[in-house]
């Protein structure tokens, strides 16, 4: 495989494995199973477990049959790549374009160096027919070389800075739901990981001086036959892109995949988050109806890793991702709050809610130190509030939920921004079988759409959950066991 398409290709491995050891500039979401399989819906339809992750004021809007709820504990995983991403990363693999650099590169410079060699023909014809066929070689050399250059270009541009994101989710919650007063403890850890190719801006330059050099040199035969030592490709190093790198050295084409030539950058952002918290939630009488109230207080832990390397750093062998990061660690601890409302219409069949999440925004910053220090790079995200408004309807053993985000929420690289809408429905049979279907739509990214499932199995008061999240460019996993009394 070429170097190219080893970086390219060899960034997402290690990421899988680091997003499962542990959001905040990231979206309004959980993988809790149940809700996962509905849509990603939770702030009126969440179950007592996942009510201090969605909505605290939840607590105290269930029926009086749900006394305890404990679970034990929520795995969840979820990834998103962007389509034009996925297509220009596909493509660079599949067409191997690394290689292909390399040996049209390699193709061309020869077929230049044969423009100066000597005939082997004696006669004028003989002469002639050489000279043709050494300019149908070079011209069939360079387009060829010049079509690759093109198409490796235009296939970066789709993957500049089109971030991937992953992330992963364990929590634990007790809850006891109340009228008069509904709580509940929880521990929850999250991870969230983007990470985005750079393309510098010097590099498109350099592609593109490589191509309007070759346009510019079109010998023909009579150049062959009369003047052939004058043929030799000029140095451009006075006319480099960005004032850097020349194209040709000693008359012959540079590799555009040298190592010395391509300068572009990887940068990977990792958000860890720890959180413990009580939420607390009581019931009053206003205006006709029941209106809930509920508060999380929390203590958070958040750790920030961001590296940014060169893709030929990256490709070094002796590169460690999981080392790198944690030499570009930043921790932070802090206090926050999420504050919901709950009430009820149609003879409670209806259940409404609002949630406003993390209503303390803070600042954090992220700073990458390169391996000799020669590099700092600075980056800071947000943790700001998010707003969530959701409904449900349950009748007749059916469930129907929607959530809509009201706020449009940051992602760590710029691109991946995210404001979603939810839908689900959920049949409950006999109290022994859940069947949940779902969608989930990105309003701010056409690209980040997915269809949801799962399936609840009850044995008296033990609850087994399994949900996936699938689209063209998503996949989520959750897997939940819990007990409600």
């Amino acid at each position: 495989m070429s170097k190219t398409s080893k970086n390219i290709g060899k960034l997402f491995i290690p990421l899988l494995a680091l997003s499962c050891n542990a959001t905040l500039a990231a979206p309004f979401s959980t993988t809790d199973a149940r809700t996962l399989a509905l849509g990603d819906t939770g702030v009126a339809s969440a179950h007592p477990g996942a009510a201090s992750l969605f909505n605290p004021a939840l607590l105290s809007s269930y029926a009086d049959d749900k006394d305890f709820s404990v679970v034990l504990p929520n795995f969840g995983f979820s990834a998103f790549i962007d389509g034009d991403a996925r297509n220009g990363i596909e493509a660079i693999n599949d067409e191997n374009y690394g290689d292909r650099l390399s040996t049209t590169s390699d193709n061309l410079n020869i077929a230049i160096n044969r423009l100066t060699a000597s005939f082997t023909g004696t006669s004028e014809q003989e002469i002639q027919a050489e000279a043709e066929a050494r300019l149908a070689l070079l011209n069939s050399t360079k387009n060829e070389f010049t079509n690759t250059v093109r198409g490796f270009t235009g296939e970066l541009g789709k993957i500049d800075e089109s971030p991937l994101g992953i992330g992963s989710e364990v929590y634990f919650a007790v809850a006891i739901p109340g009228k008069n007063l509904g709580t509940a403890v929880y521990a929850a850890a999250k991870g969230n990981i983007e990470t985005a190719i750079d393309i510098d801006n010097c590099d498109f330059e350099l592609l593109d001086t490589y191509i309007t050099t070759l346009e510019n040199y079109n010998p023909n035969t009579n150049d062959i036959i009369d003047d052939a030592s004058s043929l030799a490709l000029q140095d451009t190093s006075t006319t480099a892109p960005c004032g850097s790198k020349p194209v040709i050295s000693n008359g012959d084409l540079i590799d555009p995949d040298a190592d010395s030539q391509l300068t572009s950058n990887i940068s990977v952002a990792a958000i860890l988050s720890s959180e413990v918290g009580v939420a607390l939630s009581k019931s009053f009488h206003l205006a006709g109806l029941d209106v809930a109230f509920g508060v999380t207080p929390k203590i958070m832990k958040i750790t920030t890793l961001f590296i940014h390397p060169s893709l030929n750093e990256f490709d070094n062998d002796e590169y460690d991702l999981s080392d790198e990061l944690d030499n570009n660690e930043e921790d932070f601890n802090d206090f926050n709050l999420d504050f919901g409302v709950s009430t009820k219409f149609l003879d409670d069949s209806l259940n409404t809610g609002i949630v406003i999440k993390n209503l303390i925004a803070h600042d954090y910053d992220m700073v990458y130190t390169s391996t000799d220090g020669s590099e700092i790079v600075k980056r800071s995200v947000s943790l700001e509030p998010q707003i969530r408004a959701g409904a449900a309807l349950q009748k007749w053993g059916f469930t129907l939920a929607a959530d809509l985000d009201i706020t449009e929420n940051d992602g760590i690289f710029e691109g991946n921004e995210s404001r979603y809408l939810g839908l689900g429905a959920e049949y409950n049979a006999l109290n022994i079988l859940q069947f949940r279907l779902g969608m989930r739509s990105n309003l701010s990214n056409s690209d980040d759409a997915a269809f949801t499932a799962g399936l609840g199995i009850s044995a008296a008061v033990v609850h087994f959950d399994l949900a996936a999240q699938v689209s063209e460019n998503n996949l989520g996993v959750g897997m939940q066991f819990s007990m409600e009394f």
